[in-house]
């Protein structure tokens, strides 16, 4: 397993009473031609203009869930042991959260600007409105899907760790989304990778089994899920929101070694910590759904 660590985050992050104040976003109108080739759209609302991004759906049933030490040589004794999870139907994210999304709530003060990680601020993420936000807190991550919900007219959410890695690797354990063998041209690592962090649909040969992509490398992706032993259980408290911990963070990043990008690598963070992270949604099903 592989810990984050939030000592690296520069200081400066606005507070909450400053949210609004030292906002910076997109022009309201703005929908950048990359993300309306990708399957974005504008949704206006009572509360704000909003981007929904495209979903991918996930069948409900079984899947082979974590690690096998004797096939995966680079797994972590937390990945293990593997064994069948099953799981409902559920829309995920066809691609990870990006700044243009997010630059919305932080204009209209429901989250404040993203930390400062590797030396890059959200100035330099604003330039590029088409990457994955990065180095936004869990709690941050869960306030923007209340706020989209309520945008939307319809629940958002976190996937649970279990949700994420179904989407990652299928039902049929493979250890990369396109495998079992590691190949550098279909995800942006250290390996052959462009040294930064890239913007979402530009590695298309690396989607999963179920059409999802940009899950392999390029940002950690927050989950709801809390760091627990396996085997994994979604009515045993790891779920509940309210419970402080380390949350579970998923796919690797563009500065990770390769075998952290694996479907079944488990990163964490401590929730507070604005080190690196991204998110994806999960779109149509609530959190009280799916802890009932």
């Amino acid at each position: 397993m592989r810990q984050l660590d939030p000592t690296q985050l520069q200081p400066g992050v606005p507070a909450s009473a400053s949210f609004a104040a030292s906002a910076q976003a997109l022009p309201e109108a703005a929908l950048p031609g990359s993300l309306r080739d990708l399957g974005f759209e504008l949704r206006r609302s009572a509360l704000a203009t909003v981007l929904e991004p495209p979903t991918v759906s996930v069948p409900a049933g079984p899947f082979v869930m974590g690690s096998d030490p004797s096939k995966d040589p680079s797994a972590y004794s937390d990945e293990c042991p593997q064994r069948l999870i099953t799981t409902e139907d559920f829309q995920i994210g066809k691609f990870p959260v990006t700044v243009a999304e997010y630059s919305i709530a932080v204009q209209e003060g429901i989250v404040p600007e993203p930390g400062v990680f590797r030396g890059v601020t959200w100035q330099d993420q604003l330039r590029k409105p088409a990457l994955p936000v990065t180095s936004v807190s869990w709690y941050h991550a869960v306030a923007y899907t209340v706020w989209l919900s309520e945008c939307l007219g319809r629940p958002c959410r976190l996937p649970t760790e279990a949700e994420w890695e179904k989407a990652a690797r299928g039902d049929d354990g493979r250890i990369y989304p396109w495998g079992d063998n590691w190949d550098p041209e279909r995800a942006n690592t250290p390996d052959r990778g462009v040294g930064q962090l890239a913007e979402i649909g530009l590695y298309p040969e690396g989607v999963s089994p179920f059409g999802v992509e940009d899950m392999a490398g390029n940002v950690w992706e927050w989950c709801s899920t809390i760091l627990k032993p396996y085997a994994y259980k979604r009515d045993d408290g790891r779920e509940d929101l309210y419970v402080l911990g380390d949350r579970i963070m998923r796919g690797g990043a563009w500065y990770c070694v390769p075998y952290n990008s694996r479907a079944a690598c488990r990163g964490y963070g401590y929730s507070g910590m604005y080190l690196g992270g991204g998110f994806r949604l999960i779109v149509g099903s609530s959190w009280q759904q799916l802890v009932a």
